[in-house]
């Protein structure tokens, strides 16, 4: 008896210390962990556990300055979200709208540097590294229904692979597109007829005062956040702009009238993904995220559109004066402008891109889908 004692008192004594050390290494995982590099991800355990992935999205809009931003909240973020339910993965966001981390026109390289890992990139201010993205502001008078114009777009997309290279030069992959509803005027005075604008000072972004000036109107370049003062005190007479914009800052103010020339929706802004960003996510996530962007093109689409006559309505109620310029008026201006859908495409050719068979189809998709347009151009 006294022999067997002796080993039981040391296996004892042996399960004690065996216990002390495992409660000492167990203790040991209690400390915080850091939120993890843009991008990363973060396991917050054993293989059954939810992996958490970091990502900042931007635009220089605020939600409430662009539909598009709008939406980037309102359902694209959550949709991700919602999709990723029970996948074993969910994303940390940081929204960045408004410019809090990259102003309008620095979101592209925004995304490429890694500051943001996805944006609303808006892309009249970056005509030479997106030359077909502008493609909208070098063909006026196309269709004013931006659900049509989304159409368009994906299947021009589809088809030229140039499209997506122009975001892959710099590092980052196109997830969805921002069509504006229709762009129109805004003036201190009524237009009945292209005669009326003979004389008057407008107001536009830049990219669109070729559309004015052939008919005698004096162009002048303009942010939208300068133009309720410069209208107020006559630096200028009237505005190129989509409803959102009139409405937003209050144009409809200090120009009353509110005139449909129908310049048509646009391709504004578009939604990228910094391409190391996305090649390091997990298939399950690329998948939604992927699925979700491509929904989102559409989505916004429907929402410029419910938007215009929401818009429309309202500043009416507040005293602007809607009209809609004759048809045959509109015919008449898209004849005085130059052939710029060929001077574009000459410069897309210049570039390497097969530039006349993107426009010729890009035209022939708008006049498939929409009807007759104003005026047929020539592309050589």
């Amino acid at each position: 008896m006294t022999k067997m004692r002796k080993p039981l008192h040391v296996i004892f004594f042996v399960g004690m210390i065996l216990a002390l050390v495992l409660a000492g290494c167990s203790g040991g995982s209690g400390g915080s962990q850091g939120s993890g590099s843009s991008g990363g991800s973060d396991n917050a355990g054993g293989s059954g556990e939810m992996k958490t992935i970091n990502l900042r999205i931007g635009s220089g809009h605020t939600t409430e300055g662009g539909v598009w931003t709008q939406l980037t909240h309102e359902f694209f973020v959550p949709e991700v979200n919602k999709r990723l339910e029970g996948s074993g993965y969910k994303i940390n966001w940081t929204e960045a709208y408004g410019g809090s981390v990259a102003k309008l026109g620095e979101n592209l390289d925004a995304v490429q540097e890694g500051l943001l890992d996805l944006s609303m990139v808006i892309v009249p201010f970056k005509p030479s590294d997106l030359l077909i993205s502008n493609i909208g502001y070098n063909t006026p008078f196309g269709t004013t229904d931006p659900e049509i114009m989304a159409e368009v777009l994906v299947e021009l997309f589809d088809k030229y692979p140039e499209f997506a290279q122009e975001f892959t030069k710099k590092g980052q992959k196109l997830l969805a597109f921002g069509t504006s509803d229709s762009y129109e005027i805004v003036t201190k005075f009524p237009i009945n007829s292209v005669e009326d604008l003979k004389g008057r000072k407008i107001g536009g972004a830049g990219s669109n005062l070729g559309w004015i000036e052939p008919t005698g109107a004096i162009p002048v370049q303009a942010g939208l956040a300068e133009v309720y003062q410069s209208i107020q005190t006559g630096v200028f007479d009237g505005y190129i702009m989509y409803t959102r914009g009139t409405l937003g800052y209050r144009l409809h103010e200090v120009a009353p009238y509110f005139t449909e020339v129908g310049f048509g929706s646009i391709l504004v802004a578009v939604l990228t993904i910094n391409e190391n960003t996305y090649n390091k996510m997990p298939a399950e996530v690329q998948k939604v995220i992927d699925e979700v962007g491509k929904e989102l093109t559409f989505e916004i689409a429907k929402a410029s559109k419910a938007d215009r006559e929401a818009n429309l309505e309202k500043m009416k109620a507040e005293g602007a004066k809607h009209s809609v310029l004759p048809e045959s008026e509109r015919a008449k201006w898209a004849a005085m402008l130059p052939n710029q859908p060929n001077e574009y495409a000459k410069k897309l050719n210049a570039a390497g891109l097969p530039g006349s068979d993107i426009v010729r189809d890009y035209l022939k998709l708008l006049a498939d889908k929409a009807g007759a347009l104003p005026r047929t151009y020539e592309i050589e």
